[in-house]
């Protein structure tokens, strides 16, 4: 019996260290996504405690009678090695309030990417989710997305962290901020 329960929970922690910080208000998740390109490992975690400053600029309420969209993107710096792991992290943050009178759905995508060492294919990390939101509900995404990259060459590679939403209503919304990792 203790073996049993042993392994649910370490079942249980291998299910939950993607977590995305997704708070919802008079709604649902309906569907949640996450791939990366060339199998890079990446990982999901709340961003409050690292990036704070866009729980201010995201979580602006609106009361007009249409869908309210507020997004914010951060993207610092990074260096590494050529040749070795590298973390590429980016703030993403977004809230989507439905200030209609009927229930409307929403896709939401997160993406971290940085170019190759080829200059040409990009390493991505992306998380996507369907939420259906009731009238006067939110949902609201304050994550950090963060990435292992392997660099083969030396010099200054661009990454981005983008944030985007699309509604069923006709609504939408994209943001990006753009970085660097400099590789020696």
């Amino acid at each position: 019996m203790k073996a049993k329960i042993v392994l649910g929970l370490a079942v249980g922690l291998l299910v939950s260290i993607n977590a995305s910080a997704l708070e919802i208000y008079k709604g649902r998740l309906i569907s949640h996504k996450e791939s990366s390109t060339h199998n890079i490992k990446f990982t999901i975690e709340n961003s409050t405690k690292r990036f704070g400053f866009l729980n201010k600029m995201v979580n602006a309420k609106d009361d007009s009678s249409s869908t309210f969209i507020s997004m914010g993107t951060f993207m610092p710096y990074t260096s590494g090695s050529v040749n070795s792991i590298t973390t590429v992290s980016g703030a993403l943050g977004t809230f989507i309030q439905n200030n209609t009178s009927a229930t409307q759905t929403y896709y939401y995508m997160g993406q971290v990417c940085a170019m190759g060492s080829d200059g040409k294919s990009d390493q991505c990390a992306t998380m996507e989710d369907q939420v259906q939101l009731d009238p006067s509900g939110y949902a609201s995404y304050q994550d950090t997305l963060s990435t292992e990259m392997m660099f083969t060459a030396a010099g200054t590679t661009q990454t981005v962290a983008s944030t985007s939403v699309s509604g069923t209503d006709g609504t939408g919304s994209f943001s990006a901020s753009v970085g660097f990792v400099g590789i020696s």
